[in-house]
């Protein structure tokens, strides 16, 4: 007896059937423990994600499979695994309907899955082994006391995170379905009996692409400390630039106040001379009230300054107005007051 399975995603049932419509099939439905079987003669099924084709002839169909077994009904004790063959010494409809097509459904998803998973560590690999050649440039920033330098360091980082990022996340899924895939094989192999020794090796595989991913994690996590670093290190160099800058305008500000004082004494001095005999007046009096007017004048334009940015007159522009004046009034009677007291 020779039976031949052919295996495709379930998303291809459709076209699958259409092209077994040239074939005679006897419609039905019977359920098994892991499998649903549609059609009799040419044998038609589903298992999971995957649809199967049983048919004791090759049949054309034009769609590619994800794999094909034939199975052979022999003397061998047991069964014999080898290629795409499988020689059983016994059957029954629920090792050919069930047992068989659930157990190589996900032997053809493992194949592929851990085949890609495998080939993409190259990829990824690839990339990693680029970016530890960059770690000892991205180290030398650390001594660097240039702030754009290190910014462009960090955008360079950043990509690089991103682009390893996302692969890393692309393998980690390619991982967990695999893992899936891998758990539902290993449980029909230890209830057929068969294929132990492959899902022994698929296990294997699996361990091994897992350190990988294990190992894919410690370099991501390598980057995101060399960013952290050179972070620390452009914020160590920002806020010095910061205080450099901070304390240079302090001195600005200082020196700014120190000339309008001057200024505002000086002019003020003029015109208050102009007017009024100062020679009348105690120099002790007339240096104070025109350094408190000075000094007034200096802080009233400060505070109207703040008032004007936020729209609001506040009680320290009125206190500062109340006593501008008061010191006016006293500077332009200032003769008549040192007269009336004698000095």
């Amino acid at each position: 007896m020779r039976l031949i399975y052919y295996f495709y995603h379930f998303q291809d049932f459709e076209k699958v059937a259409k092209e077994l419509s040239k074939y005679e099939l006897k419609r039905t439905f019977k359920k098994f423990n892991y499998t649903e079987i549609f059609s009799e003669g040419i044998i038609v099924g589903k298992y999971d994600d995957v649809a199967f084709v049983i048919s004791d002839k090759p049949l054309e169909i034009g769609i590619q499979p994800l794999g094909f077994l034939e199975v052979v009904v022999d003397e061998v004790d047991g069964y014999v695994f080898e290629g795409n063959t499988l020689k059983i010494d016994k059957v029954d409809e629920k090792l050919m309907k069930d047992v068989i097509p659930a157990l190589f459904s996900e032997y053809f998803k493992l194949k592929i899955l851990i085949g890609e998973a495998e080939s993409f560590t190259k990829v990824i690999s690839k990339h990693e082994h680029e970016i530890i050649g960059k770690f000892g440039l991205c180290s030398e920033m650390l001594k660097v006391d240039d702030i754009s330098t290190l910014e462009k360091a960090m955008k360079s980082l950043a990509d690089m995170h991103t682009e390893f990022f996302r692969k890393l996340n692309t393998f980690k899924s390619m991982n967990s379905k695999l893992f899936k895939s891998l758990l539902s094989f290993e449980s029909l192999s230890k209830h057929s009996g068969m294929l132990k020794s492959v899902a022994e090796d698929f296990r294997n595989r699996f361990d091994n692409l897992k350190r990988l991913e294990e190992g894919f994690e410690n370099t991501l996590n390598r980057i995101n400390d060399v960013f952290t670093l050179i972070s620390l290190r452009l914020d160590t160099l920002r806020n010095r630039e910061y205080l450099e800058l901070h304390r240079k305008t302090s001195s600005l500000q200082v020196a700014t106040a120190v000339i309008e004082f001057v200024a505002v004494f000086y002019y003020t001095l003029k015109i208050w001379d102009y007017f009024i005999e100062l020679r009348e007046v105690p120099n002790v009096i007339s240096f104070s009230l025109l350094t408190a007017f000075a000094v007034g004048v200096l802080v009233f334009t400060d505070a109207l300054g703040d008032a004007l940015s936020k729209r609001k007159v506040s009680r320290k522009i009125v206190i500062i107005s109340v006593c501008l004046v008061v010191i006016l009034a006293l500077m332009i009677n200032v003769v008549t007051f040192s007269k009336a007291l004698g000095l």
